[in-house]
């Protein structure tokens, strides 16, 4: 029995790689038509195992020269078979004659055989053909690769830069995760880039150290495709690029070119690496432990904890906001990540303080199995910040819950 631990090493080490490579191709491409398009991607990528002109000429001579020969045995032993034996019985034919049309025989059936194996390992069509895949590889540490105590570069800026850095990557998905020390650090480390009309930003094919954020202007990305290189996308104001070969230490995919002046947030390698990399892996190994301790998600195995993990949303409330309310239909389960959820309950028309919930603890999970009436309110206490996913998408990710405790029961 293969074990979920083997499957999660094979759909890391194996699977993701691949995915993830072929997910870049399809959105820097956007072609019309995705399934075929990824079927030709992915057989751009098999290895070319075809023989050579010169070695298919061989195997098809020898071929020849074997059915040749099979002819002038056949031949022979056509001539012997009225011809009596030394038991005057007319059916003994000659032992080496027999032998050698035999292995004749046995020859040509490998030959055919490896003709077949040429036949199946045709080349695919012209069109598919545009030379081997780039590699993709995730950086690795260990004794023979330490990692080295970062120390955040910190380069001057005026209040004013600062504040515009900061709504440029409030505004950006890649710094979601932050917190407000580690978003500091990044706004201290971004470099603010000028670029000129026709300016090309980056090279299609280069090694990839650093990723940016469009703070004015516009840019215009291109990619190798058939020998020739087209426009794919056009980015603007608030948009980042360059990340992918951050995230997955690949060759850049595609050429960027500045179509107007603008203006580039330049964040380096190291930075991205050591805050904004590590901060997400950091933030999902905590949300993959949230999970885990919910009774009713313990049937979930770890891909499956690591799907949900990675479709929580990030909600906060002021002093006094509702999170949820008595009596009204639950949809969201949530994890308290920082501040303190109160609980109270409606007793005789007053509402009562119940209980509380701190950093760590959740509430609400029954909302993933039915649609029950919330039995209390959940108002926040000061600042409060929660993760949350609701039974729609939890649905969509892994199936009703009931079906999964049922599985696992």
């Amino acid at each position: 029995m293969v074990s979920a631990t083997d499957h999660m090493t094979y759909i890391h080490e194996r699977v993701n790689p691949v995915l993830e490579a072929l997910v870049t191709a399809v959105l820097l491409e956007r072609p019309d038509d995705p399934v075929n398009f990824m079927i030709r991607w992915l057989t751009e990528q098999a290895p070319d195992k075809t023989n050579t002109p010169e070695e298919i000429d061989q195997i098809r001579t020898e071929i020849e020269r074997l059915k040749a020969k099979q002819k002038e045995l056949q031949e022979q032993l056509g001539c012997t078979d009225n011809e009596k034996g030394p038991s005057g019985s007319g059916t003994d034919k000659p032992r080496d004659a027999i032998q050698e049309t035999e292995e004749a025989q046995e020859d040509e059936e490998e030959e055919e055989e490896d003709d077949d194996d040429y036949v199946d390992e045709l080349p695919p069509p012209e069109s598919y053909k545009k030379g081997p895949r780039t590699s993709v590889s995730a950086e690795a540490y260990g004794e023979w690769n330490k990692k080295e105590e970062f120390i955040p570069p910190v380069i001057e800026k005026s209040a004013e830069q600062e504040k515009i850095i900061y709504e440029k990557i409030n505004s950006s998905f890649m710094f979601c995760n932050l917190n407000d020390k580690e978003k500091k650090i990044v706004v201290d480390a971004v470099k603010i880039v000028t670029v000129e009309v026709g300016e090309r930003i980056i090279q299609e094919g280069d090694e990839g150290n650093c990723l940016y954020v469009i703070q004015d202007g516009v840019f215009d990305f291109y990619k190798v495709i058939g020998g020739e290189e087209k426009l794919v996308k056009t980015s603007c104001a608030g948009e980042a690029f360059g990340e992918l070969a951050l995230l997955y230490n690949c060759p850049r995919a595609a050429s960027v070119q500045c179509k107007e002046a603008s203006v580039l947030l330049e964040l380096d390698r190291q930075t991205f690496n050591s805050i904004v990399k590590d901060a997400s892996m950091k933030k999902r190994e905590m949300y993959e432990s949230f999970l885990k301790s919910v009774e009713i998600l313990k049937s979930l195995n770890p891909f499956e904890i690591g799907q949900l993990a990675d479709a929580l949303r990030v909600l906060e409330f002021n002093d006094g906001d509702y999170v949820i309310k008595e009596g009204d239909i639950g949809h969201d389960f949530f994890i308290v990540e920082e501040g303190i959820a109160k609980v109270t309950k409606n007793v005789d028309g007053e509402e009562q303080d119940v209980n509380s919930h701190n950093s760590g603890e959740f509430f609400g999970e029954l909302a993933l199995l039915n649609d029950a009436p919330r039995a209390a309110s959940i108002t926040a206490s000061g600042t409060l910040k929660c993760v949350s996913i609701d039974r729609k998408t939890f649905s969509g990710l892994l199936g009703p819950l009931s079906g999964l405790m049922q599985r696992d029961y």
